[in-house]
This record gives structure tokens, sequence and C-alpha cells, in this order.
């Protein structure tokens, strides 16, 4: 039996010290130089120097108070961790800053000195800002939970930073990054709070004693503490300093053996148990450490002394706390696109004590629904609201989501359309737009067009969107159809080469089907200008006419398409116009079409024509001569083209064409 619990012990160890080893780490540094790169506007440096503002009050009566909001985004995955988890975690950092975690028995000799209470202190606010009942944790069913790049969008759930700590856990990060905070002053409002995995909360639930100190280690960061080795985010890379007085020159340590670390100074222990380390042994703070976070607060640095003020903390309800509240109100749908006579299941994901009672309603449907889980079905078009209320013996809310459903109209079926937008005073329900958390939808602009007044447009320059935007199209019938194409003419520009910026067609027949993919557009396909950096307002050369086959819909009598804008997640992207949507079958070239349709381009010195035509035509057969008549070049198959491009030396040459209604037509080309 000793045996068995020997080898049980063994495993135990094993398994703890593997999961040391997985552990990420803070990605401060990883976040600003990410910042720096991609949005240098977003980030910058931090200068704040201890006594340079303000001296130190030495007399603080009473410890500081910061009223803190969980945002927990998840999509019902383990990442959804319970309040039990976030009150462990919060037991923690009170205790931390506090001094009065059990593990500051084991400070070295060294250091037992030095080690202070910090005199902070951290409680749930019991009031949002609008002054309703909350408890101090929100859960967000978001995609965002996997927060794999550094994004202002990211950022949409942030309550005033200077009243509330924003804490956001997520269950995905960076590779390596553990959690990460910005130090003050050093990023706008919205990006002023702590991002960190579910794994690194608190020492129960899914996450575990190894972890439990990430955030206190992150609300140092939000409090002024840089790592204690300097700039690098790397420990180990080189000895450097975080300008705090009574924290010894350090490499920085990822393990822990703190009565031996002499490595930078010989003769001087350095602080490997310090929280701003990454030994995982961390339990202590310095009293310089102590100091500057006081500095901070008093010089009211990123409002930071506005957070811990006596006003704030009577506004955010941490003076007299009451978590009894009302549901808030949250609901979840299986899919954010229906059409007219279509429905949507809506559930009910309120948080704070459970409701009893529901009503559903919308804009676009002709009913009322009050159970947990509904079909909603909508009977009109358009971008659909949702208005969704729920109670509980402490009270009711409610809350309306605008544009929350995409409807799609299905009156009619039209069979072949150009919708140039001169006709339409503002997007209706049949040519709509879905709406990002934050920027720029479609827009109907008279900025400019390809042809007549009007086209639409994703204003990204001056209303960056925080997500991917959507066009939608009415019903389409191509059953009679022999060779359906979508078509419209575009300009885009971006403000840096190589941008993810994209534009996706997507179709589907009416019933029982998905979207499918038409066609992606990106790079030198999609930009039609050059790297602009302002706002890109196209001119005529710059709009380019884009032909997509509709033969994997074709013979279907009800189609739904859509356009989707894909922004860069950089904000590297620009403004994207689009006009002249035509849905139905290319015409057969006549008399007329070379003249009305087609140009020619000439360009002697590279011994280039090109003849670019602004919907796919069809002929018969074609060929190129010389003045004397003689063929250079010749096709004898019947095609559709949208372009002829030759290489031609200067002189003068003759096309000959042979249209698809036999007709011969002859046009001279001067190079």
């Amino acid at each position: 039996m000793w045996h068995s619990l020997r080898v049980s012990s063994i495993l135990i160890l094993i398994l703890i010290f593997q999961n040391y080893l997985a552990q990420p780490f803070c990605g401060l540094n990883y976040a600003v130089n990410y910042l720096k790169k991609h949005n240098p506007h977003l980030i910058k440096d931090f200068n704040f120097k201890d006594n340079t503002v303000s001296p130190l009050k030495t007399s603080v009566t009473s410890c500081y108070t910061i009223p803190v909001v969980f945002h927990i985004l998840h999509l019902n995955g383990p990442e959804n961790i319970s309040d039990a988890q976030i009150l462990d975690a919060l037991d923690i950092l009170n205790k931390d800053f506090r001094k009065l975690n059990p593990d500051t028995l084991n400070i070295v000799t060294d250091f037992k000195n030095l080690a202070a209470d910090a005199c902070i202190q951290f409680s749930l606010a019991s009031k949002d800002p609008q002054g309703k009942c909350t408890k101090g944790i929100l859960r967000h069913y978001d995609p965002l939970t996997n927060w794999t790049v550094i994004d202002i969008a990211n950022y949409k759930y942030a309550w005033p930073s200077d009243k509330y700590l924003n804490i956001y856990v997520v269950k995905q990060l960076p590779p390596g990054v553990g959690g990460y905070a910005f130090l003050p002053g050093t990023v706008g409002a919205s990006m002023d709070g702590i991002v960190i995995l579910h794994n690194m909360v608190g020492s129960i639930g899914t996450s575990n004693s190894y972890s439990s100190r990430a955030l206190t280690h992150e609300v140092g960061h939000t409090l002024g503490l840089p790592h204690v080795w300097g700039s690098t985010n790397n420990p180990g890379v080189t000895c450097g300093d975080d300008g705090i007085s009574d924290t010894p020159v350090t490499k920085g340590w990822t393990n822990c053996n703190p009565s031996n670390a002499y490595v930078c100074n010989p003769g001087i222990l350095e602080n490997v148990q310090n929280f701003m380390e990454y030994s995982f042994c961390s339990c202590m703070f310095t009293h310089g450490q102590k100091s500057r976070m006081h500095q901070i607060i008093q010089n009211n640095i990123a409002g930071r002394g506005d957070l811990t003020s006596v006003q704030n903390l009577s506004t955010t309800g941490v003076l007299s706390p009451n978590y009894n509240c009302p549901p808030r109100p949250l609901f979840i749908s299986n899919t954010k696109e229906t059409h007219s006579g279509g429905s949507v299941t809506l559930t009910d994901a309120s948080d704070y004590d459970p409701a009893n009672t529901w009503l559903w309603k919308s804009n676009k449907s002709s009913s009322s629904y009050t159970q947990p889980t509904i079909n909603m079905v909508f009977n009109r078009p358009g971008p659909a609201n949702v208005f969704f209320k729920c109670g509980n013996a402490f009270g009711y809310d409610s809350i309306i989501k605008t544009n929350e459903i995409a409807v799609q109209s299905t009156v009619g079926g039209i069979i072949q359309q150009i919708q140039n937008f001169d006709n339409l005073i503002s997007l209706d329900s049949n040519w709509f737009s879905s709406v990002p958390n934050i920027g720029s939808p479609f827009k109907l602009t008279n900025k400019a067009a390809f042809s007549g007044q009007n086209s639409i447009f994703v204003d990204v320059y001056n209303d960056y969107p925080g997500s991917n935007v959507n066009f939608y199209l009415p019903m389409f019938d191509i059953s009679n159809l022999n060779n359906p194409f979508l078509e419209f003419h575009l300009a885009s520009a971006e403000m840096q080469s190589n941008s993810q910026t994209a534009l996706r067609i997507w179709g589907k027949g009416l019933i029982g089907q998905t979207w499918l993919l038409l066609s992606a557009i990106s790079g030198s396909s999609l930009h039609t200008g050059e790297t602009v950096f302002n706002d890109f307002i196209p001119i005529s050369s710059q709009w380019k006419k884009i032909s997509i086959s509709l033969n994997p819909l074709a013979h279907l009598s009800k189609i739904l398409l859509k356009l989707e804008f894909v922004r860069d997640p950089n904000g590297m992207s620009n403004n994207l116009y689009i006009d002249d949507i035509y849905i139905g079958e290319p015409q057969g070239l006549n008399s007329n079409d070379l003249k009305n349709y087609c140009r020619v381009y000439s360009a002697p010195l590279f011994q280039q024509v090109k003849i670019q035509c602004d919907k796919p035509i069809q002929i018969r057969e074609w060929s190129l001569c010389d003045i004397r008549g003689k063929i250079l070049k010749m096709n004898a198959q019947s095609e559709w083209i949208n372009e002829l491009a030759f290489d031609l030396p200067e002189g003068m040459y003759i096309l000959k064409i042979i249209t698809s209604k036999n007709e011969i037509l002859h046009h001279k080309i001067i190079n």
C-alpha cells in the first residue's frame, strides 16, 4: 500500500510539474509591440517617474478601494467559469494587496522587512454605469472569447475605466500569453483593463494554485508597476531595472530559487518572490512598489484617482452593496440571418438571478412570445430589432438589440435587375446592411459612383467597423437563365499593402441550404486604388467590373445573395464602394456594345493593348489583323469574355469580331 501511495504521489508531482512548465506568461510587452507595429496611434510610452508629478501623501488614513467588473466571454464552454471561481480570485487579490496571503511566511529573510501591505482592496460593483443593479460579473456569449488579436474592437463591453476596473475573462489569447494589461495612460479608456485566460483566474474551477497570482500581477500593471526586470517581455535576456528603488536589478526568473538568486550584482539577492516576476512563487510587493501605485492613484493617472474616490465608490454601489438583482436580460440566437417567413431560435441566456417570466417581440414579427426558448417567425424583410424582457422576484429588466437579425426579402422573385442606387433615398428592406458592433455598415453615398449619383460604401476611414459587414440582396429567380451572373463595379483601397481586407460573395437556395462561397476577392484583385492613408474617394479610373458566375445555383427559382466586407483586423483597410449591381444573364454583343460597354487601353511603351468590357459579352469568334489584312491572332471558338489583351508593337491594327448575333464588327486599334 505504501508503494501505491508513493507511486501516486510521484504521478501527482509529475502532473503538477508539467502543468507548471506549460504555464503561459504575461503578454504586456507582446501587446505593446503588437500595437506599435499594427496600430501605433493606439499606444503611448509610459513616462511616469516616481515623485515627478506631486509628492506622495504620507498620511493615507484608509486604504484605497477599486470597483471591479468581470466580463466573461464564452461560448458555453469551460471558459464560462463559475461565480465561485471569480469570488475566489477576488479573495486572493485582496489578500495579496493587503499582505494577508498566508505564503508571506515563505518570504526570504533579505526581503521580509521590504514586503508591504499595499493598502489597496477590490470590490465587485453593485451598480452599473446606468445606476442599475449589477453583481459585477457579466457573461457575454461571444466568439471573441477566442481573443487571438489585440484589437480595440474586442473591448466592446468595457465600462468607463475611471469608474470600474474591467477584467475580461477569455478562452484563448495569442500563443504563450496568459493575460495582459497596459500600464496606465498608455492606451485609450476602452482598452484600459485586464484580459486574462479563464484558467489563470483564482485557484479553483478551471484554474489552480500555480496560476492563481496571475491576476495580482496584471492588476499591478494597471497601477503602474512594470516587470521587475524592465522593458523586455522575456526574463533571462539581460539585467534590467523597473525604476523602483527597492526592487534589485534582475534578469527575471521563471523558476523559484529565492535564496540563491545572485546574477546581476554579486552579493545582492534578487527579488524572485515579487508579484511582478514570473517565478510562480510570488508572494509580495515592496514598499517602493506600494509607493508607485499610490502615486498613480493620487496623481489621478488615467483616472485612477477618480476610480478610488468616495463619490465613485458610492456611484458604483461599493459603499452599500446590494447584489439582489433582477435578471440581466441576455439571449442567444441560432443564426443572425433568415428570410421572410423564416424563423430563428432565441434562447434566454440572462445572468444574475434566474428569470421566471419572459416577453419577446420584434418589429419584423407579427407575434409576441412568453417562453424562455422560442422560434420567432419573421414576416417582414429588413434588419430586425429584437425586444426581450425578463424578470424575477427582484424586478424586471429589458433590452432591445437593434439590427439583430437580417431578414432577406422573398417577395416576388426578381428575374433580372440592375441596382444603381440612384432611385433610393436610403437603403430599404430589400437592399440593406448588417450593422457591426461598432463602426460603419454599408451606407448609401453620393461621394462617388461608377454611374449616376449614388453607390454604397463602407466608411472604413472615418468609422472603422468592429467586425465584418454584410450587404443583403432581395430574392432572385434564375431558373430560366442559361448562364446566370452577378455583376457589380467596385472601388477599394487599403492603408497598408498586403492587408487582410477581402470581399466575399455568398449565395444559397431559399429552402434548406447553407451559404455557399461563390467568390473571395482580395489583394490586387480587390484594391483598385493605391495605398491610401486618407479618406479614399475613387476617381473614374479606379472602378473595376466584377463578374461572378451563379452557375452553382443555376435553375433555382429562389436564391439569396449577400456581399461580405472582411475588414483587416489590424486597421489597415480603407473605404470600399460598390455600384451597379446586376443579376441576370450577360447579353450577346450587338453593334453598339463596343461603343457603349467596351474601352481600349493602349500602352505603346510596354507594347500592350487591352480591350475591357463592363459586362461579360458572348462572341462567336475574333481575329486581329495588321493593316494589310494579315491575321496575327485569332480564336474561332465561341466564348464569354470580359477583356482581351494583346502584346503588340506600335502600329495600326483591325480587330474583327463575329458576335453571337452573327454581326461582323470591325474596330481600329492604334498602338
